[in-house]
């Protein structure tokens, strides 16, 4: 593989926190990489949702998209605080993290970002348009199941649904009542979750 040598690279950046909060590679990319190489994101439309430096956006870039849409609040609205504990570890500025990111992204085209919130951001897709949507946001249950009710419909039939931080109460409880029986989910290294429409 082409991209193997920057693989690699980014296998040894953390993606947001530590590693240390649930005792496994929640925030490295191995996991993420066997969901991408499980689902084929080749020339497919993909839209992340949740991106912060753009180590886990940069990982699907690697991949060949057709599209790759990259949402983050990066910081637009302040009374939002889901995140900033990641600021505070990352002693960056939410300026820098979204300059950061800018910088890792720039070389790939086929990378659109866009900084609003994902109930905001949904609005400006088509039903049935995405062949994946990845959701990586607002970790509580409310925002998970919010977030799997929003995007779902832009989804194609046969396309997939996945996200990030199956180790958490909130999104490991969202997303078990949302699927409920009817998918059958896949839950990869890093607690990157998945399901095929």
């Amino acid at each position: 593989m082409k991209n193997s040598r920057r693989l690699l690279e980014l296998s040894t950046e953390l993606r947001m926190g530590s590693d240390s909060e649930a005792g496994h590679p929640c925030n490295r990319i191995h996991g993420l990489v066997d969901l991408i190489q499980r689902v084929d994101i080749e020339n497919k439309i993909i839209c992340e949702i949740g991106c912060f430096l753009g180590v886990s956006t940069e990982t699907f870039a690697l991949f060949n998209p057709k599209k790759l849409y990259a949402i983050d609040i990066w910081g637009k609205n302040q009374n939002y605080a889901e995140s900033n504990w990641a600021i505070g570890e990352k002693e960056m500025t939410w300026a820098e993290v979204k300059k950061s990111f800018d910088q890792r992204l720039s070389k790939y085209p086929e990378v659109e970002a866009i900084q609003e919130h994902s109930t905001d951001a949904v609005n400006l897709f088509e039903g049935d348009s995405l062949d994946m949507v990845y959701i990586d946001g607002d970790h509580t249950y409310d925002f998970v199941f919010n977030d799997l009710n929003n995007w779902f419909p832009k989804v194609k039939q046969g396309g997939f649904i996945a996200g990030h931080d199956h180790f958490l109460n909130g999104v490991n409880c969202a997303v078990s009542d949302f699927i409920k029986n009817n998918y059958k989910l896949e839950v990869f290294e890093d607690t990157s979750w998945l399901f095929q429409k």
